[in-house]
């Protein structure tokens, strides 16, 4: 397994609202896949502030790049996700890293598009990009709208719609926290963030068996979210899984 974890509160609130528990979430994710000891660790990156977005893609570049026929290639992202215009026309979604500013909020992000690439490339068996942040923009949830986003709004010109790239080939998953129009929640509650939460959930029950199908993950996540949150979240499976699974956690 290679594997690149990121996570980002956006403590300067250049976002808007910080979140509280992205990296947190990051952080215990990251714990997880250490319990497996059958990698060597450096295979296993942990990317929180105040690290830069360079940094963070370069790190999936070279772990694409590493995985071999028989590996899994594995990103994970918490906190804001950010809406906005792209040069050519079109918007798509940035996974929001560090450093970016209100001026230039793209400044510190990366963009979606370019992951989706690198898993495409890699020669793993598998790729697998999880997702905990939403795509429609609320102060209170794990999205923003860019300002030429916000800018196109206010002009009152039709608004043209948000998708997530399509990975393709087989064993290529994007698993993201809920649809375009819906709120990837955080919950003081549960200190985490809701799809988070019960992603950790399930790869601990896992442990028995090692590993579990993201099939069978995605099935177990869809109803712990949908109970969670009133049937206002609900998580989207991206891509051919091709049998693919996800490693256990243990204790």
């Amino acid at each position: 397994m290679r594997s690149v974890t990121i996570g980002s509160n956006d403590h300067g609130g250049a976002l808007g609202r910080p979140l509280s528990y992205a990296e947190d979430d990051a952080r215990e994710f990251h714990r997880g896949l250490l319990t497996q000891r059958v990698h060597d660790r450096s295979d296993c990156e942990l990317f929180t502030d105040p690290r830069q977005v360079e940094d963070v893609r370069q790190a999936i570049k070279a772990k694409s790049a590493a995985a071999g026929p028989g590996d899994l290639f594995l990103v994970y992202f918490a906190g804001h996700g950010l809406v906005e215009d792209e040069a050519g026309g079109g918007d798509g979604l940035f996974l929001s890293c560090a450093g970016a500013s209100a001026a230039d909020p793209l400044s510190g992000s990366l963009r979606l598009a370019e992951v989706v690439k690198a898993c495409e490339a890699s020669a793993a068996a598998s790729a697998v990009v999880v997702l905990d942040c939403c795509f429609s923009g609320h102060p209170q949830g794990r999205s923003v709208l860019g300002p030429r986003y916000l800018r196109r709004l206010q002009t009152g010109r039709p608004l043209r719609r948000r998708s997530l790239p399509p990975p393709r080939g087989t064993g290529r998953i994007v698993l993201a926290a809920c649809g375009e129009n819906q709120y990837a929640h955080e919950s003081s509650y549960l200190g985490h963030g809701v799809l988070t939460w019960a992603l950790l959930k399930a790869l601990r029950s896992a442990a028995p068996a090692g590993s579990v199908s993201v099939a069978r993950l995605y099935a177990t996540l869809q109803e712990s979210l949908l109970r969670k949150t009133n049937g206002q979240q609900c998580p989207l499976l991206y891509g051919g899984d091709h049998g693919s699974s996800l490693p256990a956690f243990f204790a």
